[in-house]
């Protein structure tokens, strides 16, 4: 009796820990000055190198926030038949995130592929994590230590990657509350 307590036990340890390795090999650990590049851009590039290596399609203004988005003509290089628009927001002057939209003709059959292939070219772990809405997945995504990424399929056939700074977002939202604090102060006088 013992001597199946303890097997049992063992066996119990043995799943717990596969399983805590397995949850672990999943993770992406890559830090920000880790993440890939894509079509040619690494997030904090700085506007002046971006500038050196695309032609600007359009620049909107720097919003509120002090966020510039640009829109750039994708190159040679790239393959132009693969990538179709590709954009890119700055805080700083510094890429905070990347948007690239590929050609229906470059699209995966399915997310699966889809993200296999992405992970395969850029170089990262299979970690993705599905985005449903009811039992419907919209969208696959990615967060590492330093980022995150993001693919969908518009349509079911055109494939858009959405690479992005996680510091980004706390910059933000500290803006739009310094924003919303300096609102209220004028309000109250």
């Amino acid at each position: 009796m013992k001597r199946l307590i303890n097997l049992s036990l063992a066996l119990l340890l043995l799943l717990v820990c596969s399983a805590a390795l397995m949850a672990q090999e999943n993770r992406c650990a890559l830090t920000l000055g880790q993440s890939p590049e894509m079509g040619g851009l690494r997030l904090g590039m700085t506007e002046e190198q971006v500038r050196a290596r695309f032609n600007i399609i359009e620049r909107e203004t720097t919003d509120e926030y002090a966020v510039a988005t640009l829109r750039l003509e994708p190159t040679s290089s790239q393959g132009t038949a693969a990538i179709r628009d590709i954009s890119i927001e700055l805080i700083n002057e510094r890429i905070v995130s990347i948007r690239l939209v590929y050609s229906a003709s470059t699209s995966a059959a399915d997310y699966r592929a889809f993200t296999a292939g992405v992970s395969q070219s850029l170089r990262l772990p299979p970690a993705w994590k599905a985005i449903k809405v009811g039992s419907m997945v919209t969208e696959m995504m990615m967060e590492c230590v330093g980022f995150k990424i993001s693919a969908r399929l518009i349509g079911a056939k055109i494939p858009v990657l959405y690479l992005s700074a996680l510091e980004a977002e706390p910059t933000l939202s500290r803006r739009q509350a310094e924003k919303e604090r300096r609102l209220r102060d004028f309000f109250k006088q």
